[in-house]
Protein backbone atom coordinates (compact mmCIF):
# COMPACT_ATOMS: atom_id res chain seq x y z
CA UNK A 1 0.00 0.00 0.00
CA UNK A 2 3.15 2.08 0.24
CA UNK A 3 3.07 4.47 -2.30
CA UNK A 4 -0.52 4.44 -3.27
CA UNK A 5 -0.95 8.60 -3.29
CA UNK A 6 1.48 8.17 -5.98
CA UNK A 7 -1.16 5.69 -7.99
CA UNK A 8 -4.29 7.48 -7.35
CA UNK A 9 -2.45 11.02 -8.63
CA UNK A 10 -1.31 9.03 -12.09
CA UNK A 11 -4.96 8.02 -12.20
CA UNK A 12 -5.92 11.65 -11.45
CA UNK A 13 -3.79 13.08 -14.27
CA UNK A 14 -5.25 10.71 -16.87
CA UNK A 15 -9.01 11.59 -15.75
CA UNK A 16 -8.34 15.27 -16.21
CA UNK A 17 -6.40 14.79 -19.24
CA UNK A 18 -8.52 12.57 -20.98
CA UNK A 19 -11.44 14.80 -20.07
CA UNK A 20 -9.34 18.50 -21.47
CA UNK A 21 -9.37 15.86 -25.11
CA UNK A 22 -13.18 15.64 -24.55
CA UNK A 23 -13.89 18.98 -24.41
CA UNK A 24 -11.69 20.06 -26.90
CA UNK A 25 -13.42 17.61 -28.99
CA UNK A 26 -16.62 19.55 -28.03
CA UNK A 27 -15.86 22.98 -28.55
CA UNK A 28 -13.66 21.41 -31.99
CA UNK A 29 -16.82 19.66 -33.19
CA UNK A 30 -19.55 17.54 -31.60
CA UNK A 31 -19.30 14.62 -34.11
CA UNK A 32 -15.55 13.96 -33.34
CA UNK A 33 -16.80 12.44 -29.58
CA UNK A 34 -18.44 9.57 -31.11
CA UNK A 35 -16.05 8.64 -33.89
CA UNK A 36 -14.14 4.99 -32.92
CA UNK A 37 -10.80 6.57 -32.78
CA UNK A 38 -12.10 9.02 -29.62
CA UNK A 39 -12.69 5.73 -27.46
CA UNK A 40 -9.32 4.62 -28.43
CA UNK A 41 -7.27 7.54 -27.60
CA UNK A 42 -9.02 7.56 -24.28
CA UNK A 43 -8.73 3.87 -23.34
CA UNK A 44 -4.73 4.36 -24.88
CA UNK A 45 -4.02 7.56 -22.42
CA UNK A 46 -5.43 5.38 -18.97
CA UNK A 47 -2.68 2.99 -20.24
CA UNK A 48 -0.18 5.06 -20.47
CA UNK A 49 -0.77 6.48 -17.04
CA UNK A 50 -0.49 3.09 -16.07
CA UNK A 51 2.65 2.38 -16.91
CA UNK A 52 3.97 5.69 -15.61
CA UNK A 53 2.50 5.34 -12.34
CA UNK A 54 3.24 1.56 -11.77
CA UNK A 55 7.32 3.11 -13.06
CA UNK A 56 7.03 5.67 -10.67
CA UNK A 57 6.12 3.65 -7.88
CA UNK A 58 8.51 1.11 -8.60
CA UNK A 59 11.41 3.96 -8.37
CA UNK A 60 9.74 5.48 -5.43
CA UNK A 61 10.50 2.21 -3.99
CA UNK A 62 13.42 0.31 -3.85
CA UNK A 63 13.27 -0.14 -7.25
CA UNK A 64 11.59 -3.38 -7.46
CA UNK A 65 7.77 -4.41 -7.53
CA UNK A 66 6.38 -7.47 -7.24
CA UNK A 67 3.31 -8.90 -10.21
CA UNK A 68 0.91 -8.38 -7.25
CA UNK A 69 2.10 -5.00 -6.29
CA UNK A 70 2.07 -3.70 -10.00
CA UNK A 71 -1.34 -4.86 -10.60
CA UNK A 72 -2.59 -3.31 -7.22
CA UNK A 73 -1.15 -0.07 -8.17
CA UNK A 74 -2.10 0.22 -12.48
CA UNK A 75 -5.74 -0.80 -10.45
CA UNK A 76 -5.67 1.85 -8.71
CA UNK A 77 -4.87 4.19 -11.29
CA UNK A 78 -7.62 2.85 -13.52
CA UNK A 79 -10.48 3.11 -10.77
CA UNK A 80 -9.29 6.72 -10.25
CA UNK A 81 -9.19 7.49 -13.57
CA UNK A 82 -12.64 5.87 -14.37
CA UNK A 83 -14.06 7.22 -11.06
CA UNK A 84 -13.30 11.02 -11.53
CA UNK A 85 -13.72 10.40 -15.58
CA UNK A 86 -17.44 9.47 -14.31
CA UNK A 87 -17.81 12.30 -12.23
CA UNK A 88 -16.20 15.39 -14.97
CA UNK A 89 -18.31 13.65 -18.06
CA UNK A 90 -21.63 14.06 -15.57
CA UNK A 91 -20.88 17.38 -15.23
CA UNK A 92 -20.61 18.05 -18.77
CA UNK A 93 -23.57 15.94 -19.35
CA UNK A 94 -25.75 17.27 -16.76
CA UNK A 95 -24.67 20.79 -16.08
CA UNK A 96 -22.85 22.37 -18.74
CA UNK A 97 -24.90 20.97 -21.53
CA UNK A 98 -27.77 19.06 -20.85
CA UNK A 99 -28.42 18.57 -23.96
CA UNK A 100 -25.66 16.77 -25.34
CA UNK A 101 -26.66 13.62 -24.61
CA UNK A 102 -29.43 14.02 -26.57
CA UNK A 103 -27.50 14.92 -29.27
CA UNK A 104 -24.80 12.37 -28.80
CA UNK A 105 -26.91 9.35 -28.82
CA UNK A 106 -28.34 10.76 -32.19
CA UNK A 107 -25.13 11.15 -33.86
CA UNK A 108 -24.20 7.33 -32.66
CA UNK A 109 -27.41 6.35 -34.08
CA UNK A 110 -26.92 7.54 -37.14
CA UNK A 111 -23.27 6.07 -37.51
CA UNK A 112 -24.71 2.60 -36.20
CA UNK A 113 -28.01 2.54 -38.58
CA UNK A 114 -25.26 3.03 -41.70
CA UNK A 115 -22.51 0.42 -40.41
CA UNK A 116 -25.24 -1.85 -39.73
CA UNK A 117 -27.06 -1.06 -43.27
CA UNK A 118 -22.92 -1.92 -44.68
CA UNK A 119 -23.41 -5.01 -43.08
CA UNK A 120 -26.16 -6.16 -45.10
CA UNK A 121 -28.74 -5.47 -42.46
CA UNK A 122 -31.67 -3.84 -43.20
CA UNK A 123 -35.96 -3.49 -43.23
CA UNK A 124 -37.48 -4.53 -40.03
CA UNK A 125 -34.68 -6.33 -38.45
CA UNK A 126 -32.87 -3.39 -38.62
CA UNK A 127 -35.70 -0.89 -37.12
CA UNK A 128 -35.80 -3.66 -34.25
CA UNK A 129 -32.09 -3.89 -33.48
CA UNK A 130 -32.34 0.22 -33.65
CA UNK A 131 -34.91 0.40 -31.18
CA UNK A 132 -33.06 -1.90 -28.73
CA UNK A 133 -29.81 0.07 -29.18
CA UNK A 134 -31.55 3.22 -28.35
CA UNK A 135 -33.18 1.74 -25.31
CA UNK A 136 -29.35 0.70 -24.12
CA UNK A 137 -27.95 3.98 -24.86
CA UNK A 138 -30.95 6.38 -23.48
CA UNK A 139 -30.03 4.58 -20.04
CA UNK A 140 -25.85 5.02 -20.16
CA UNK A 141 -26.02 8.63 -20.36
CA UNK A 142 -28.40 8.36 -16.92
CA UNK A 143 -25.96 8.84 -13.49
CA UNK A 144 -27.05 4.88 -12.61
CA UNK A 145 -26.13 4.13 -16.56
CA UNK A 146 -22.56 5.55 -16.29
CA UNK A 147 -21.55 4.16 -13.14
CA UNK A 148 -22.94 0.60 -13.99
CA UNK A 149 -21.01 0.85 -17.16
CA UNK A 150 -17.95 2.02 -15.35
CA UNK A 151 -18.34 -1.10 -12.95
CA UNK A 152 -18.44 -3.63 -16.30
CA UNK A 153 -15.23 -1.11 -17.33
CA UNK A 154 -13.50 -2.15 -14.27
CA UNK A 155 -12.97 -5.97 -15.84
CA UNK A 156 -11.77 -4.70 -18.57
CA UNK A 157 -9.14 -2.55 -16.78
CA UNK A 158 -8.23 -5.81 -14.13
CA UNK A 159 -7.45 -7.40 -17.34
CA UNK A 160 -5.35 -4.54 -19.12
CA UNK A 161 -3.97 -4.37 -15.20
CA UNK A 162 -2.62 -7.84 -15.49
CA UNK A 163 -0.63 -6.64 -19.14
CA UNK A 164 0.40 -3.79 -17.32
CA UNK A 165 1.52 -5.54 -14.43
CA UNK A 166 3.03 -8.38 -16.44
CA UNK A 167 4.90 -6.19 -18.39
CA UNK A 168 6.37 -3.26 -15.64
CA UNK A 169 7.28 -5.70 -12.49
CA UNK A 170 10.76 -5.88 -11.43
CA UNK A 171 11.33 -9.05 -9.41
CA UNK A 172 14.19 -9.21 -6.52
CA UNK A 173 16.83 -10.55 -8.05
CA UNK A 174 17.53 -14.39 -6.12
CA UNK A 175 20.61 -15.44 -5.41
CA UNK A 176 19.94 -18.76 -6.87
CA UNK A 177 20.09 -18.01 -10.45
Amino acid sequence: MKHLSLSATNGLYAAVLNFALVLAMYLIDINLMVEWWASILALGLIVVFMFVGTSAVRRAGDGFMTFGQTWLHAMAIAVIAQLVSVVLTLVLYHVIDPELPSIMMDLTLEKTRSFMAGMGLSGDLLDAQMEQTAVAMKEAYTVGGMFKNSLWGMIMWAFVSLIVAAINKRNRPSEFA
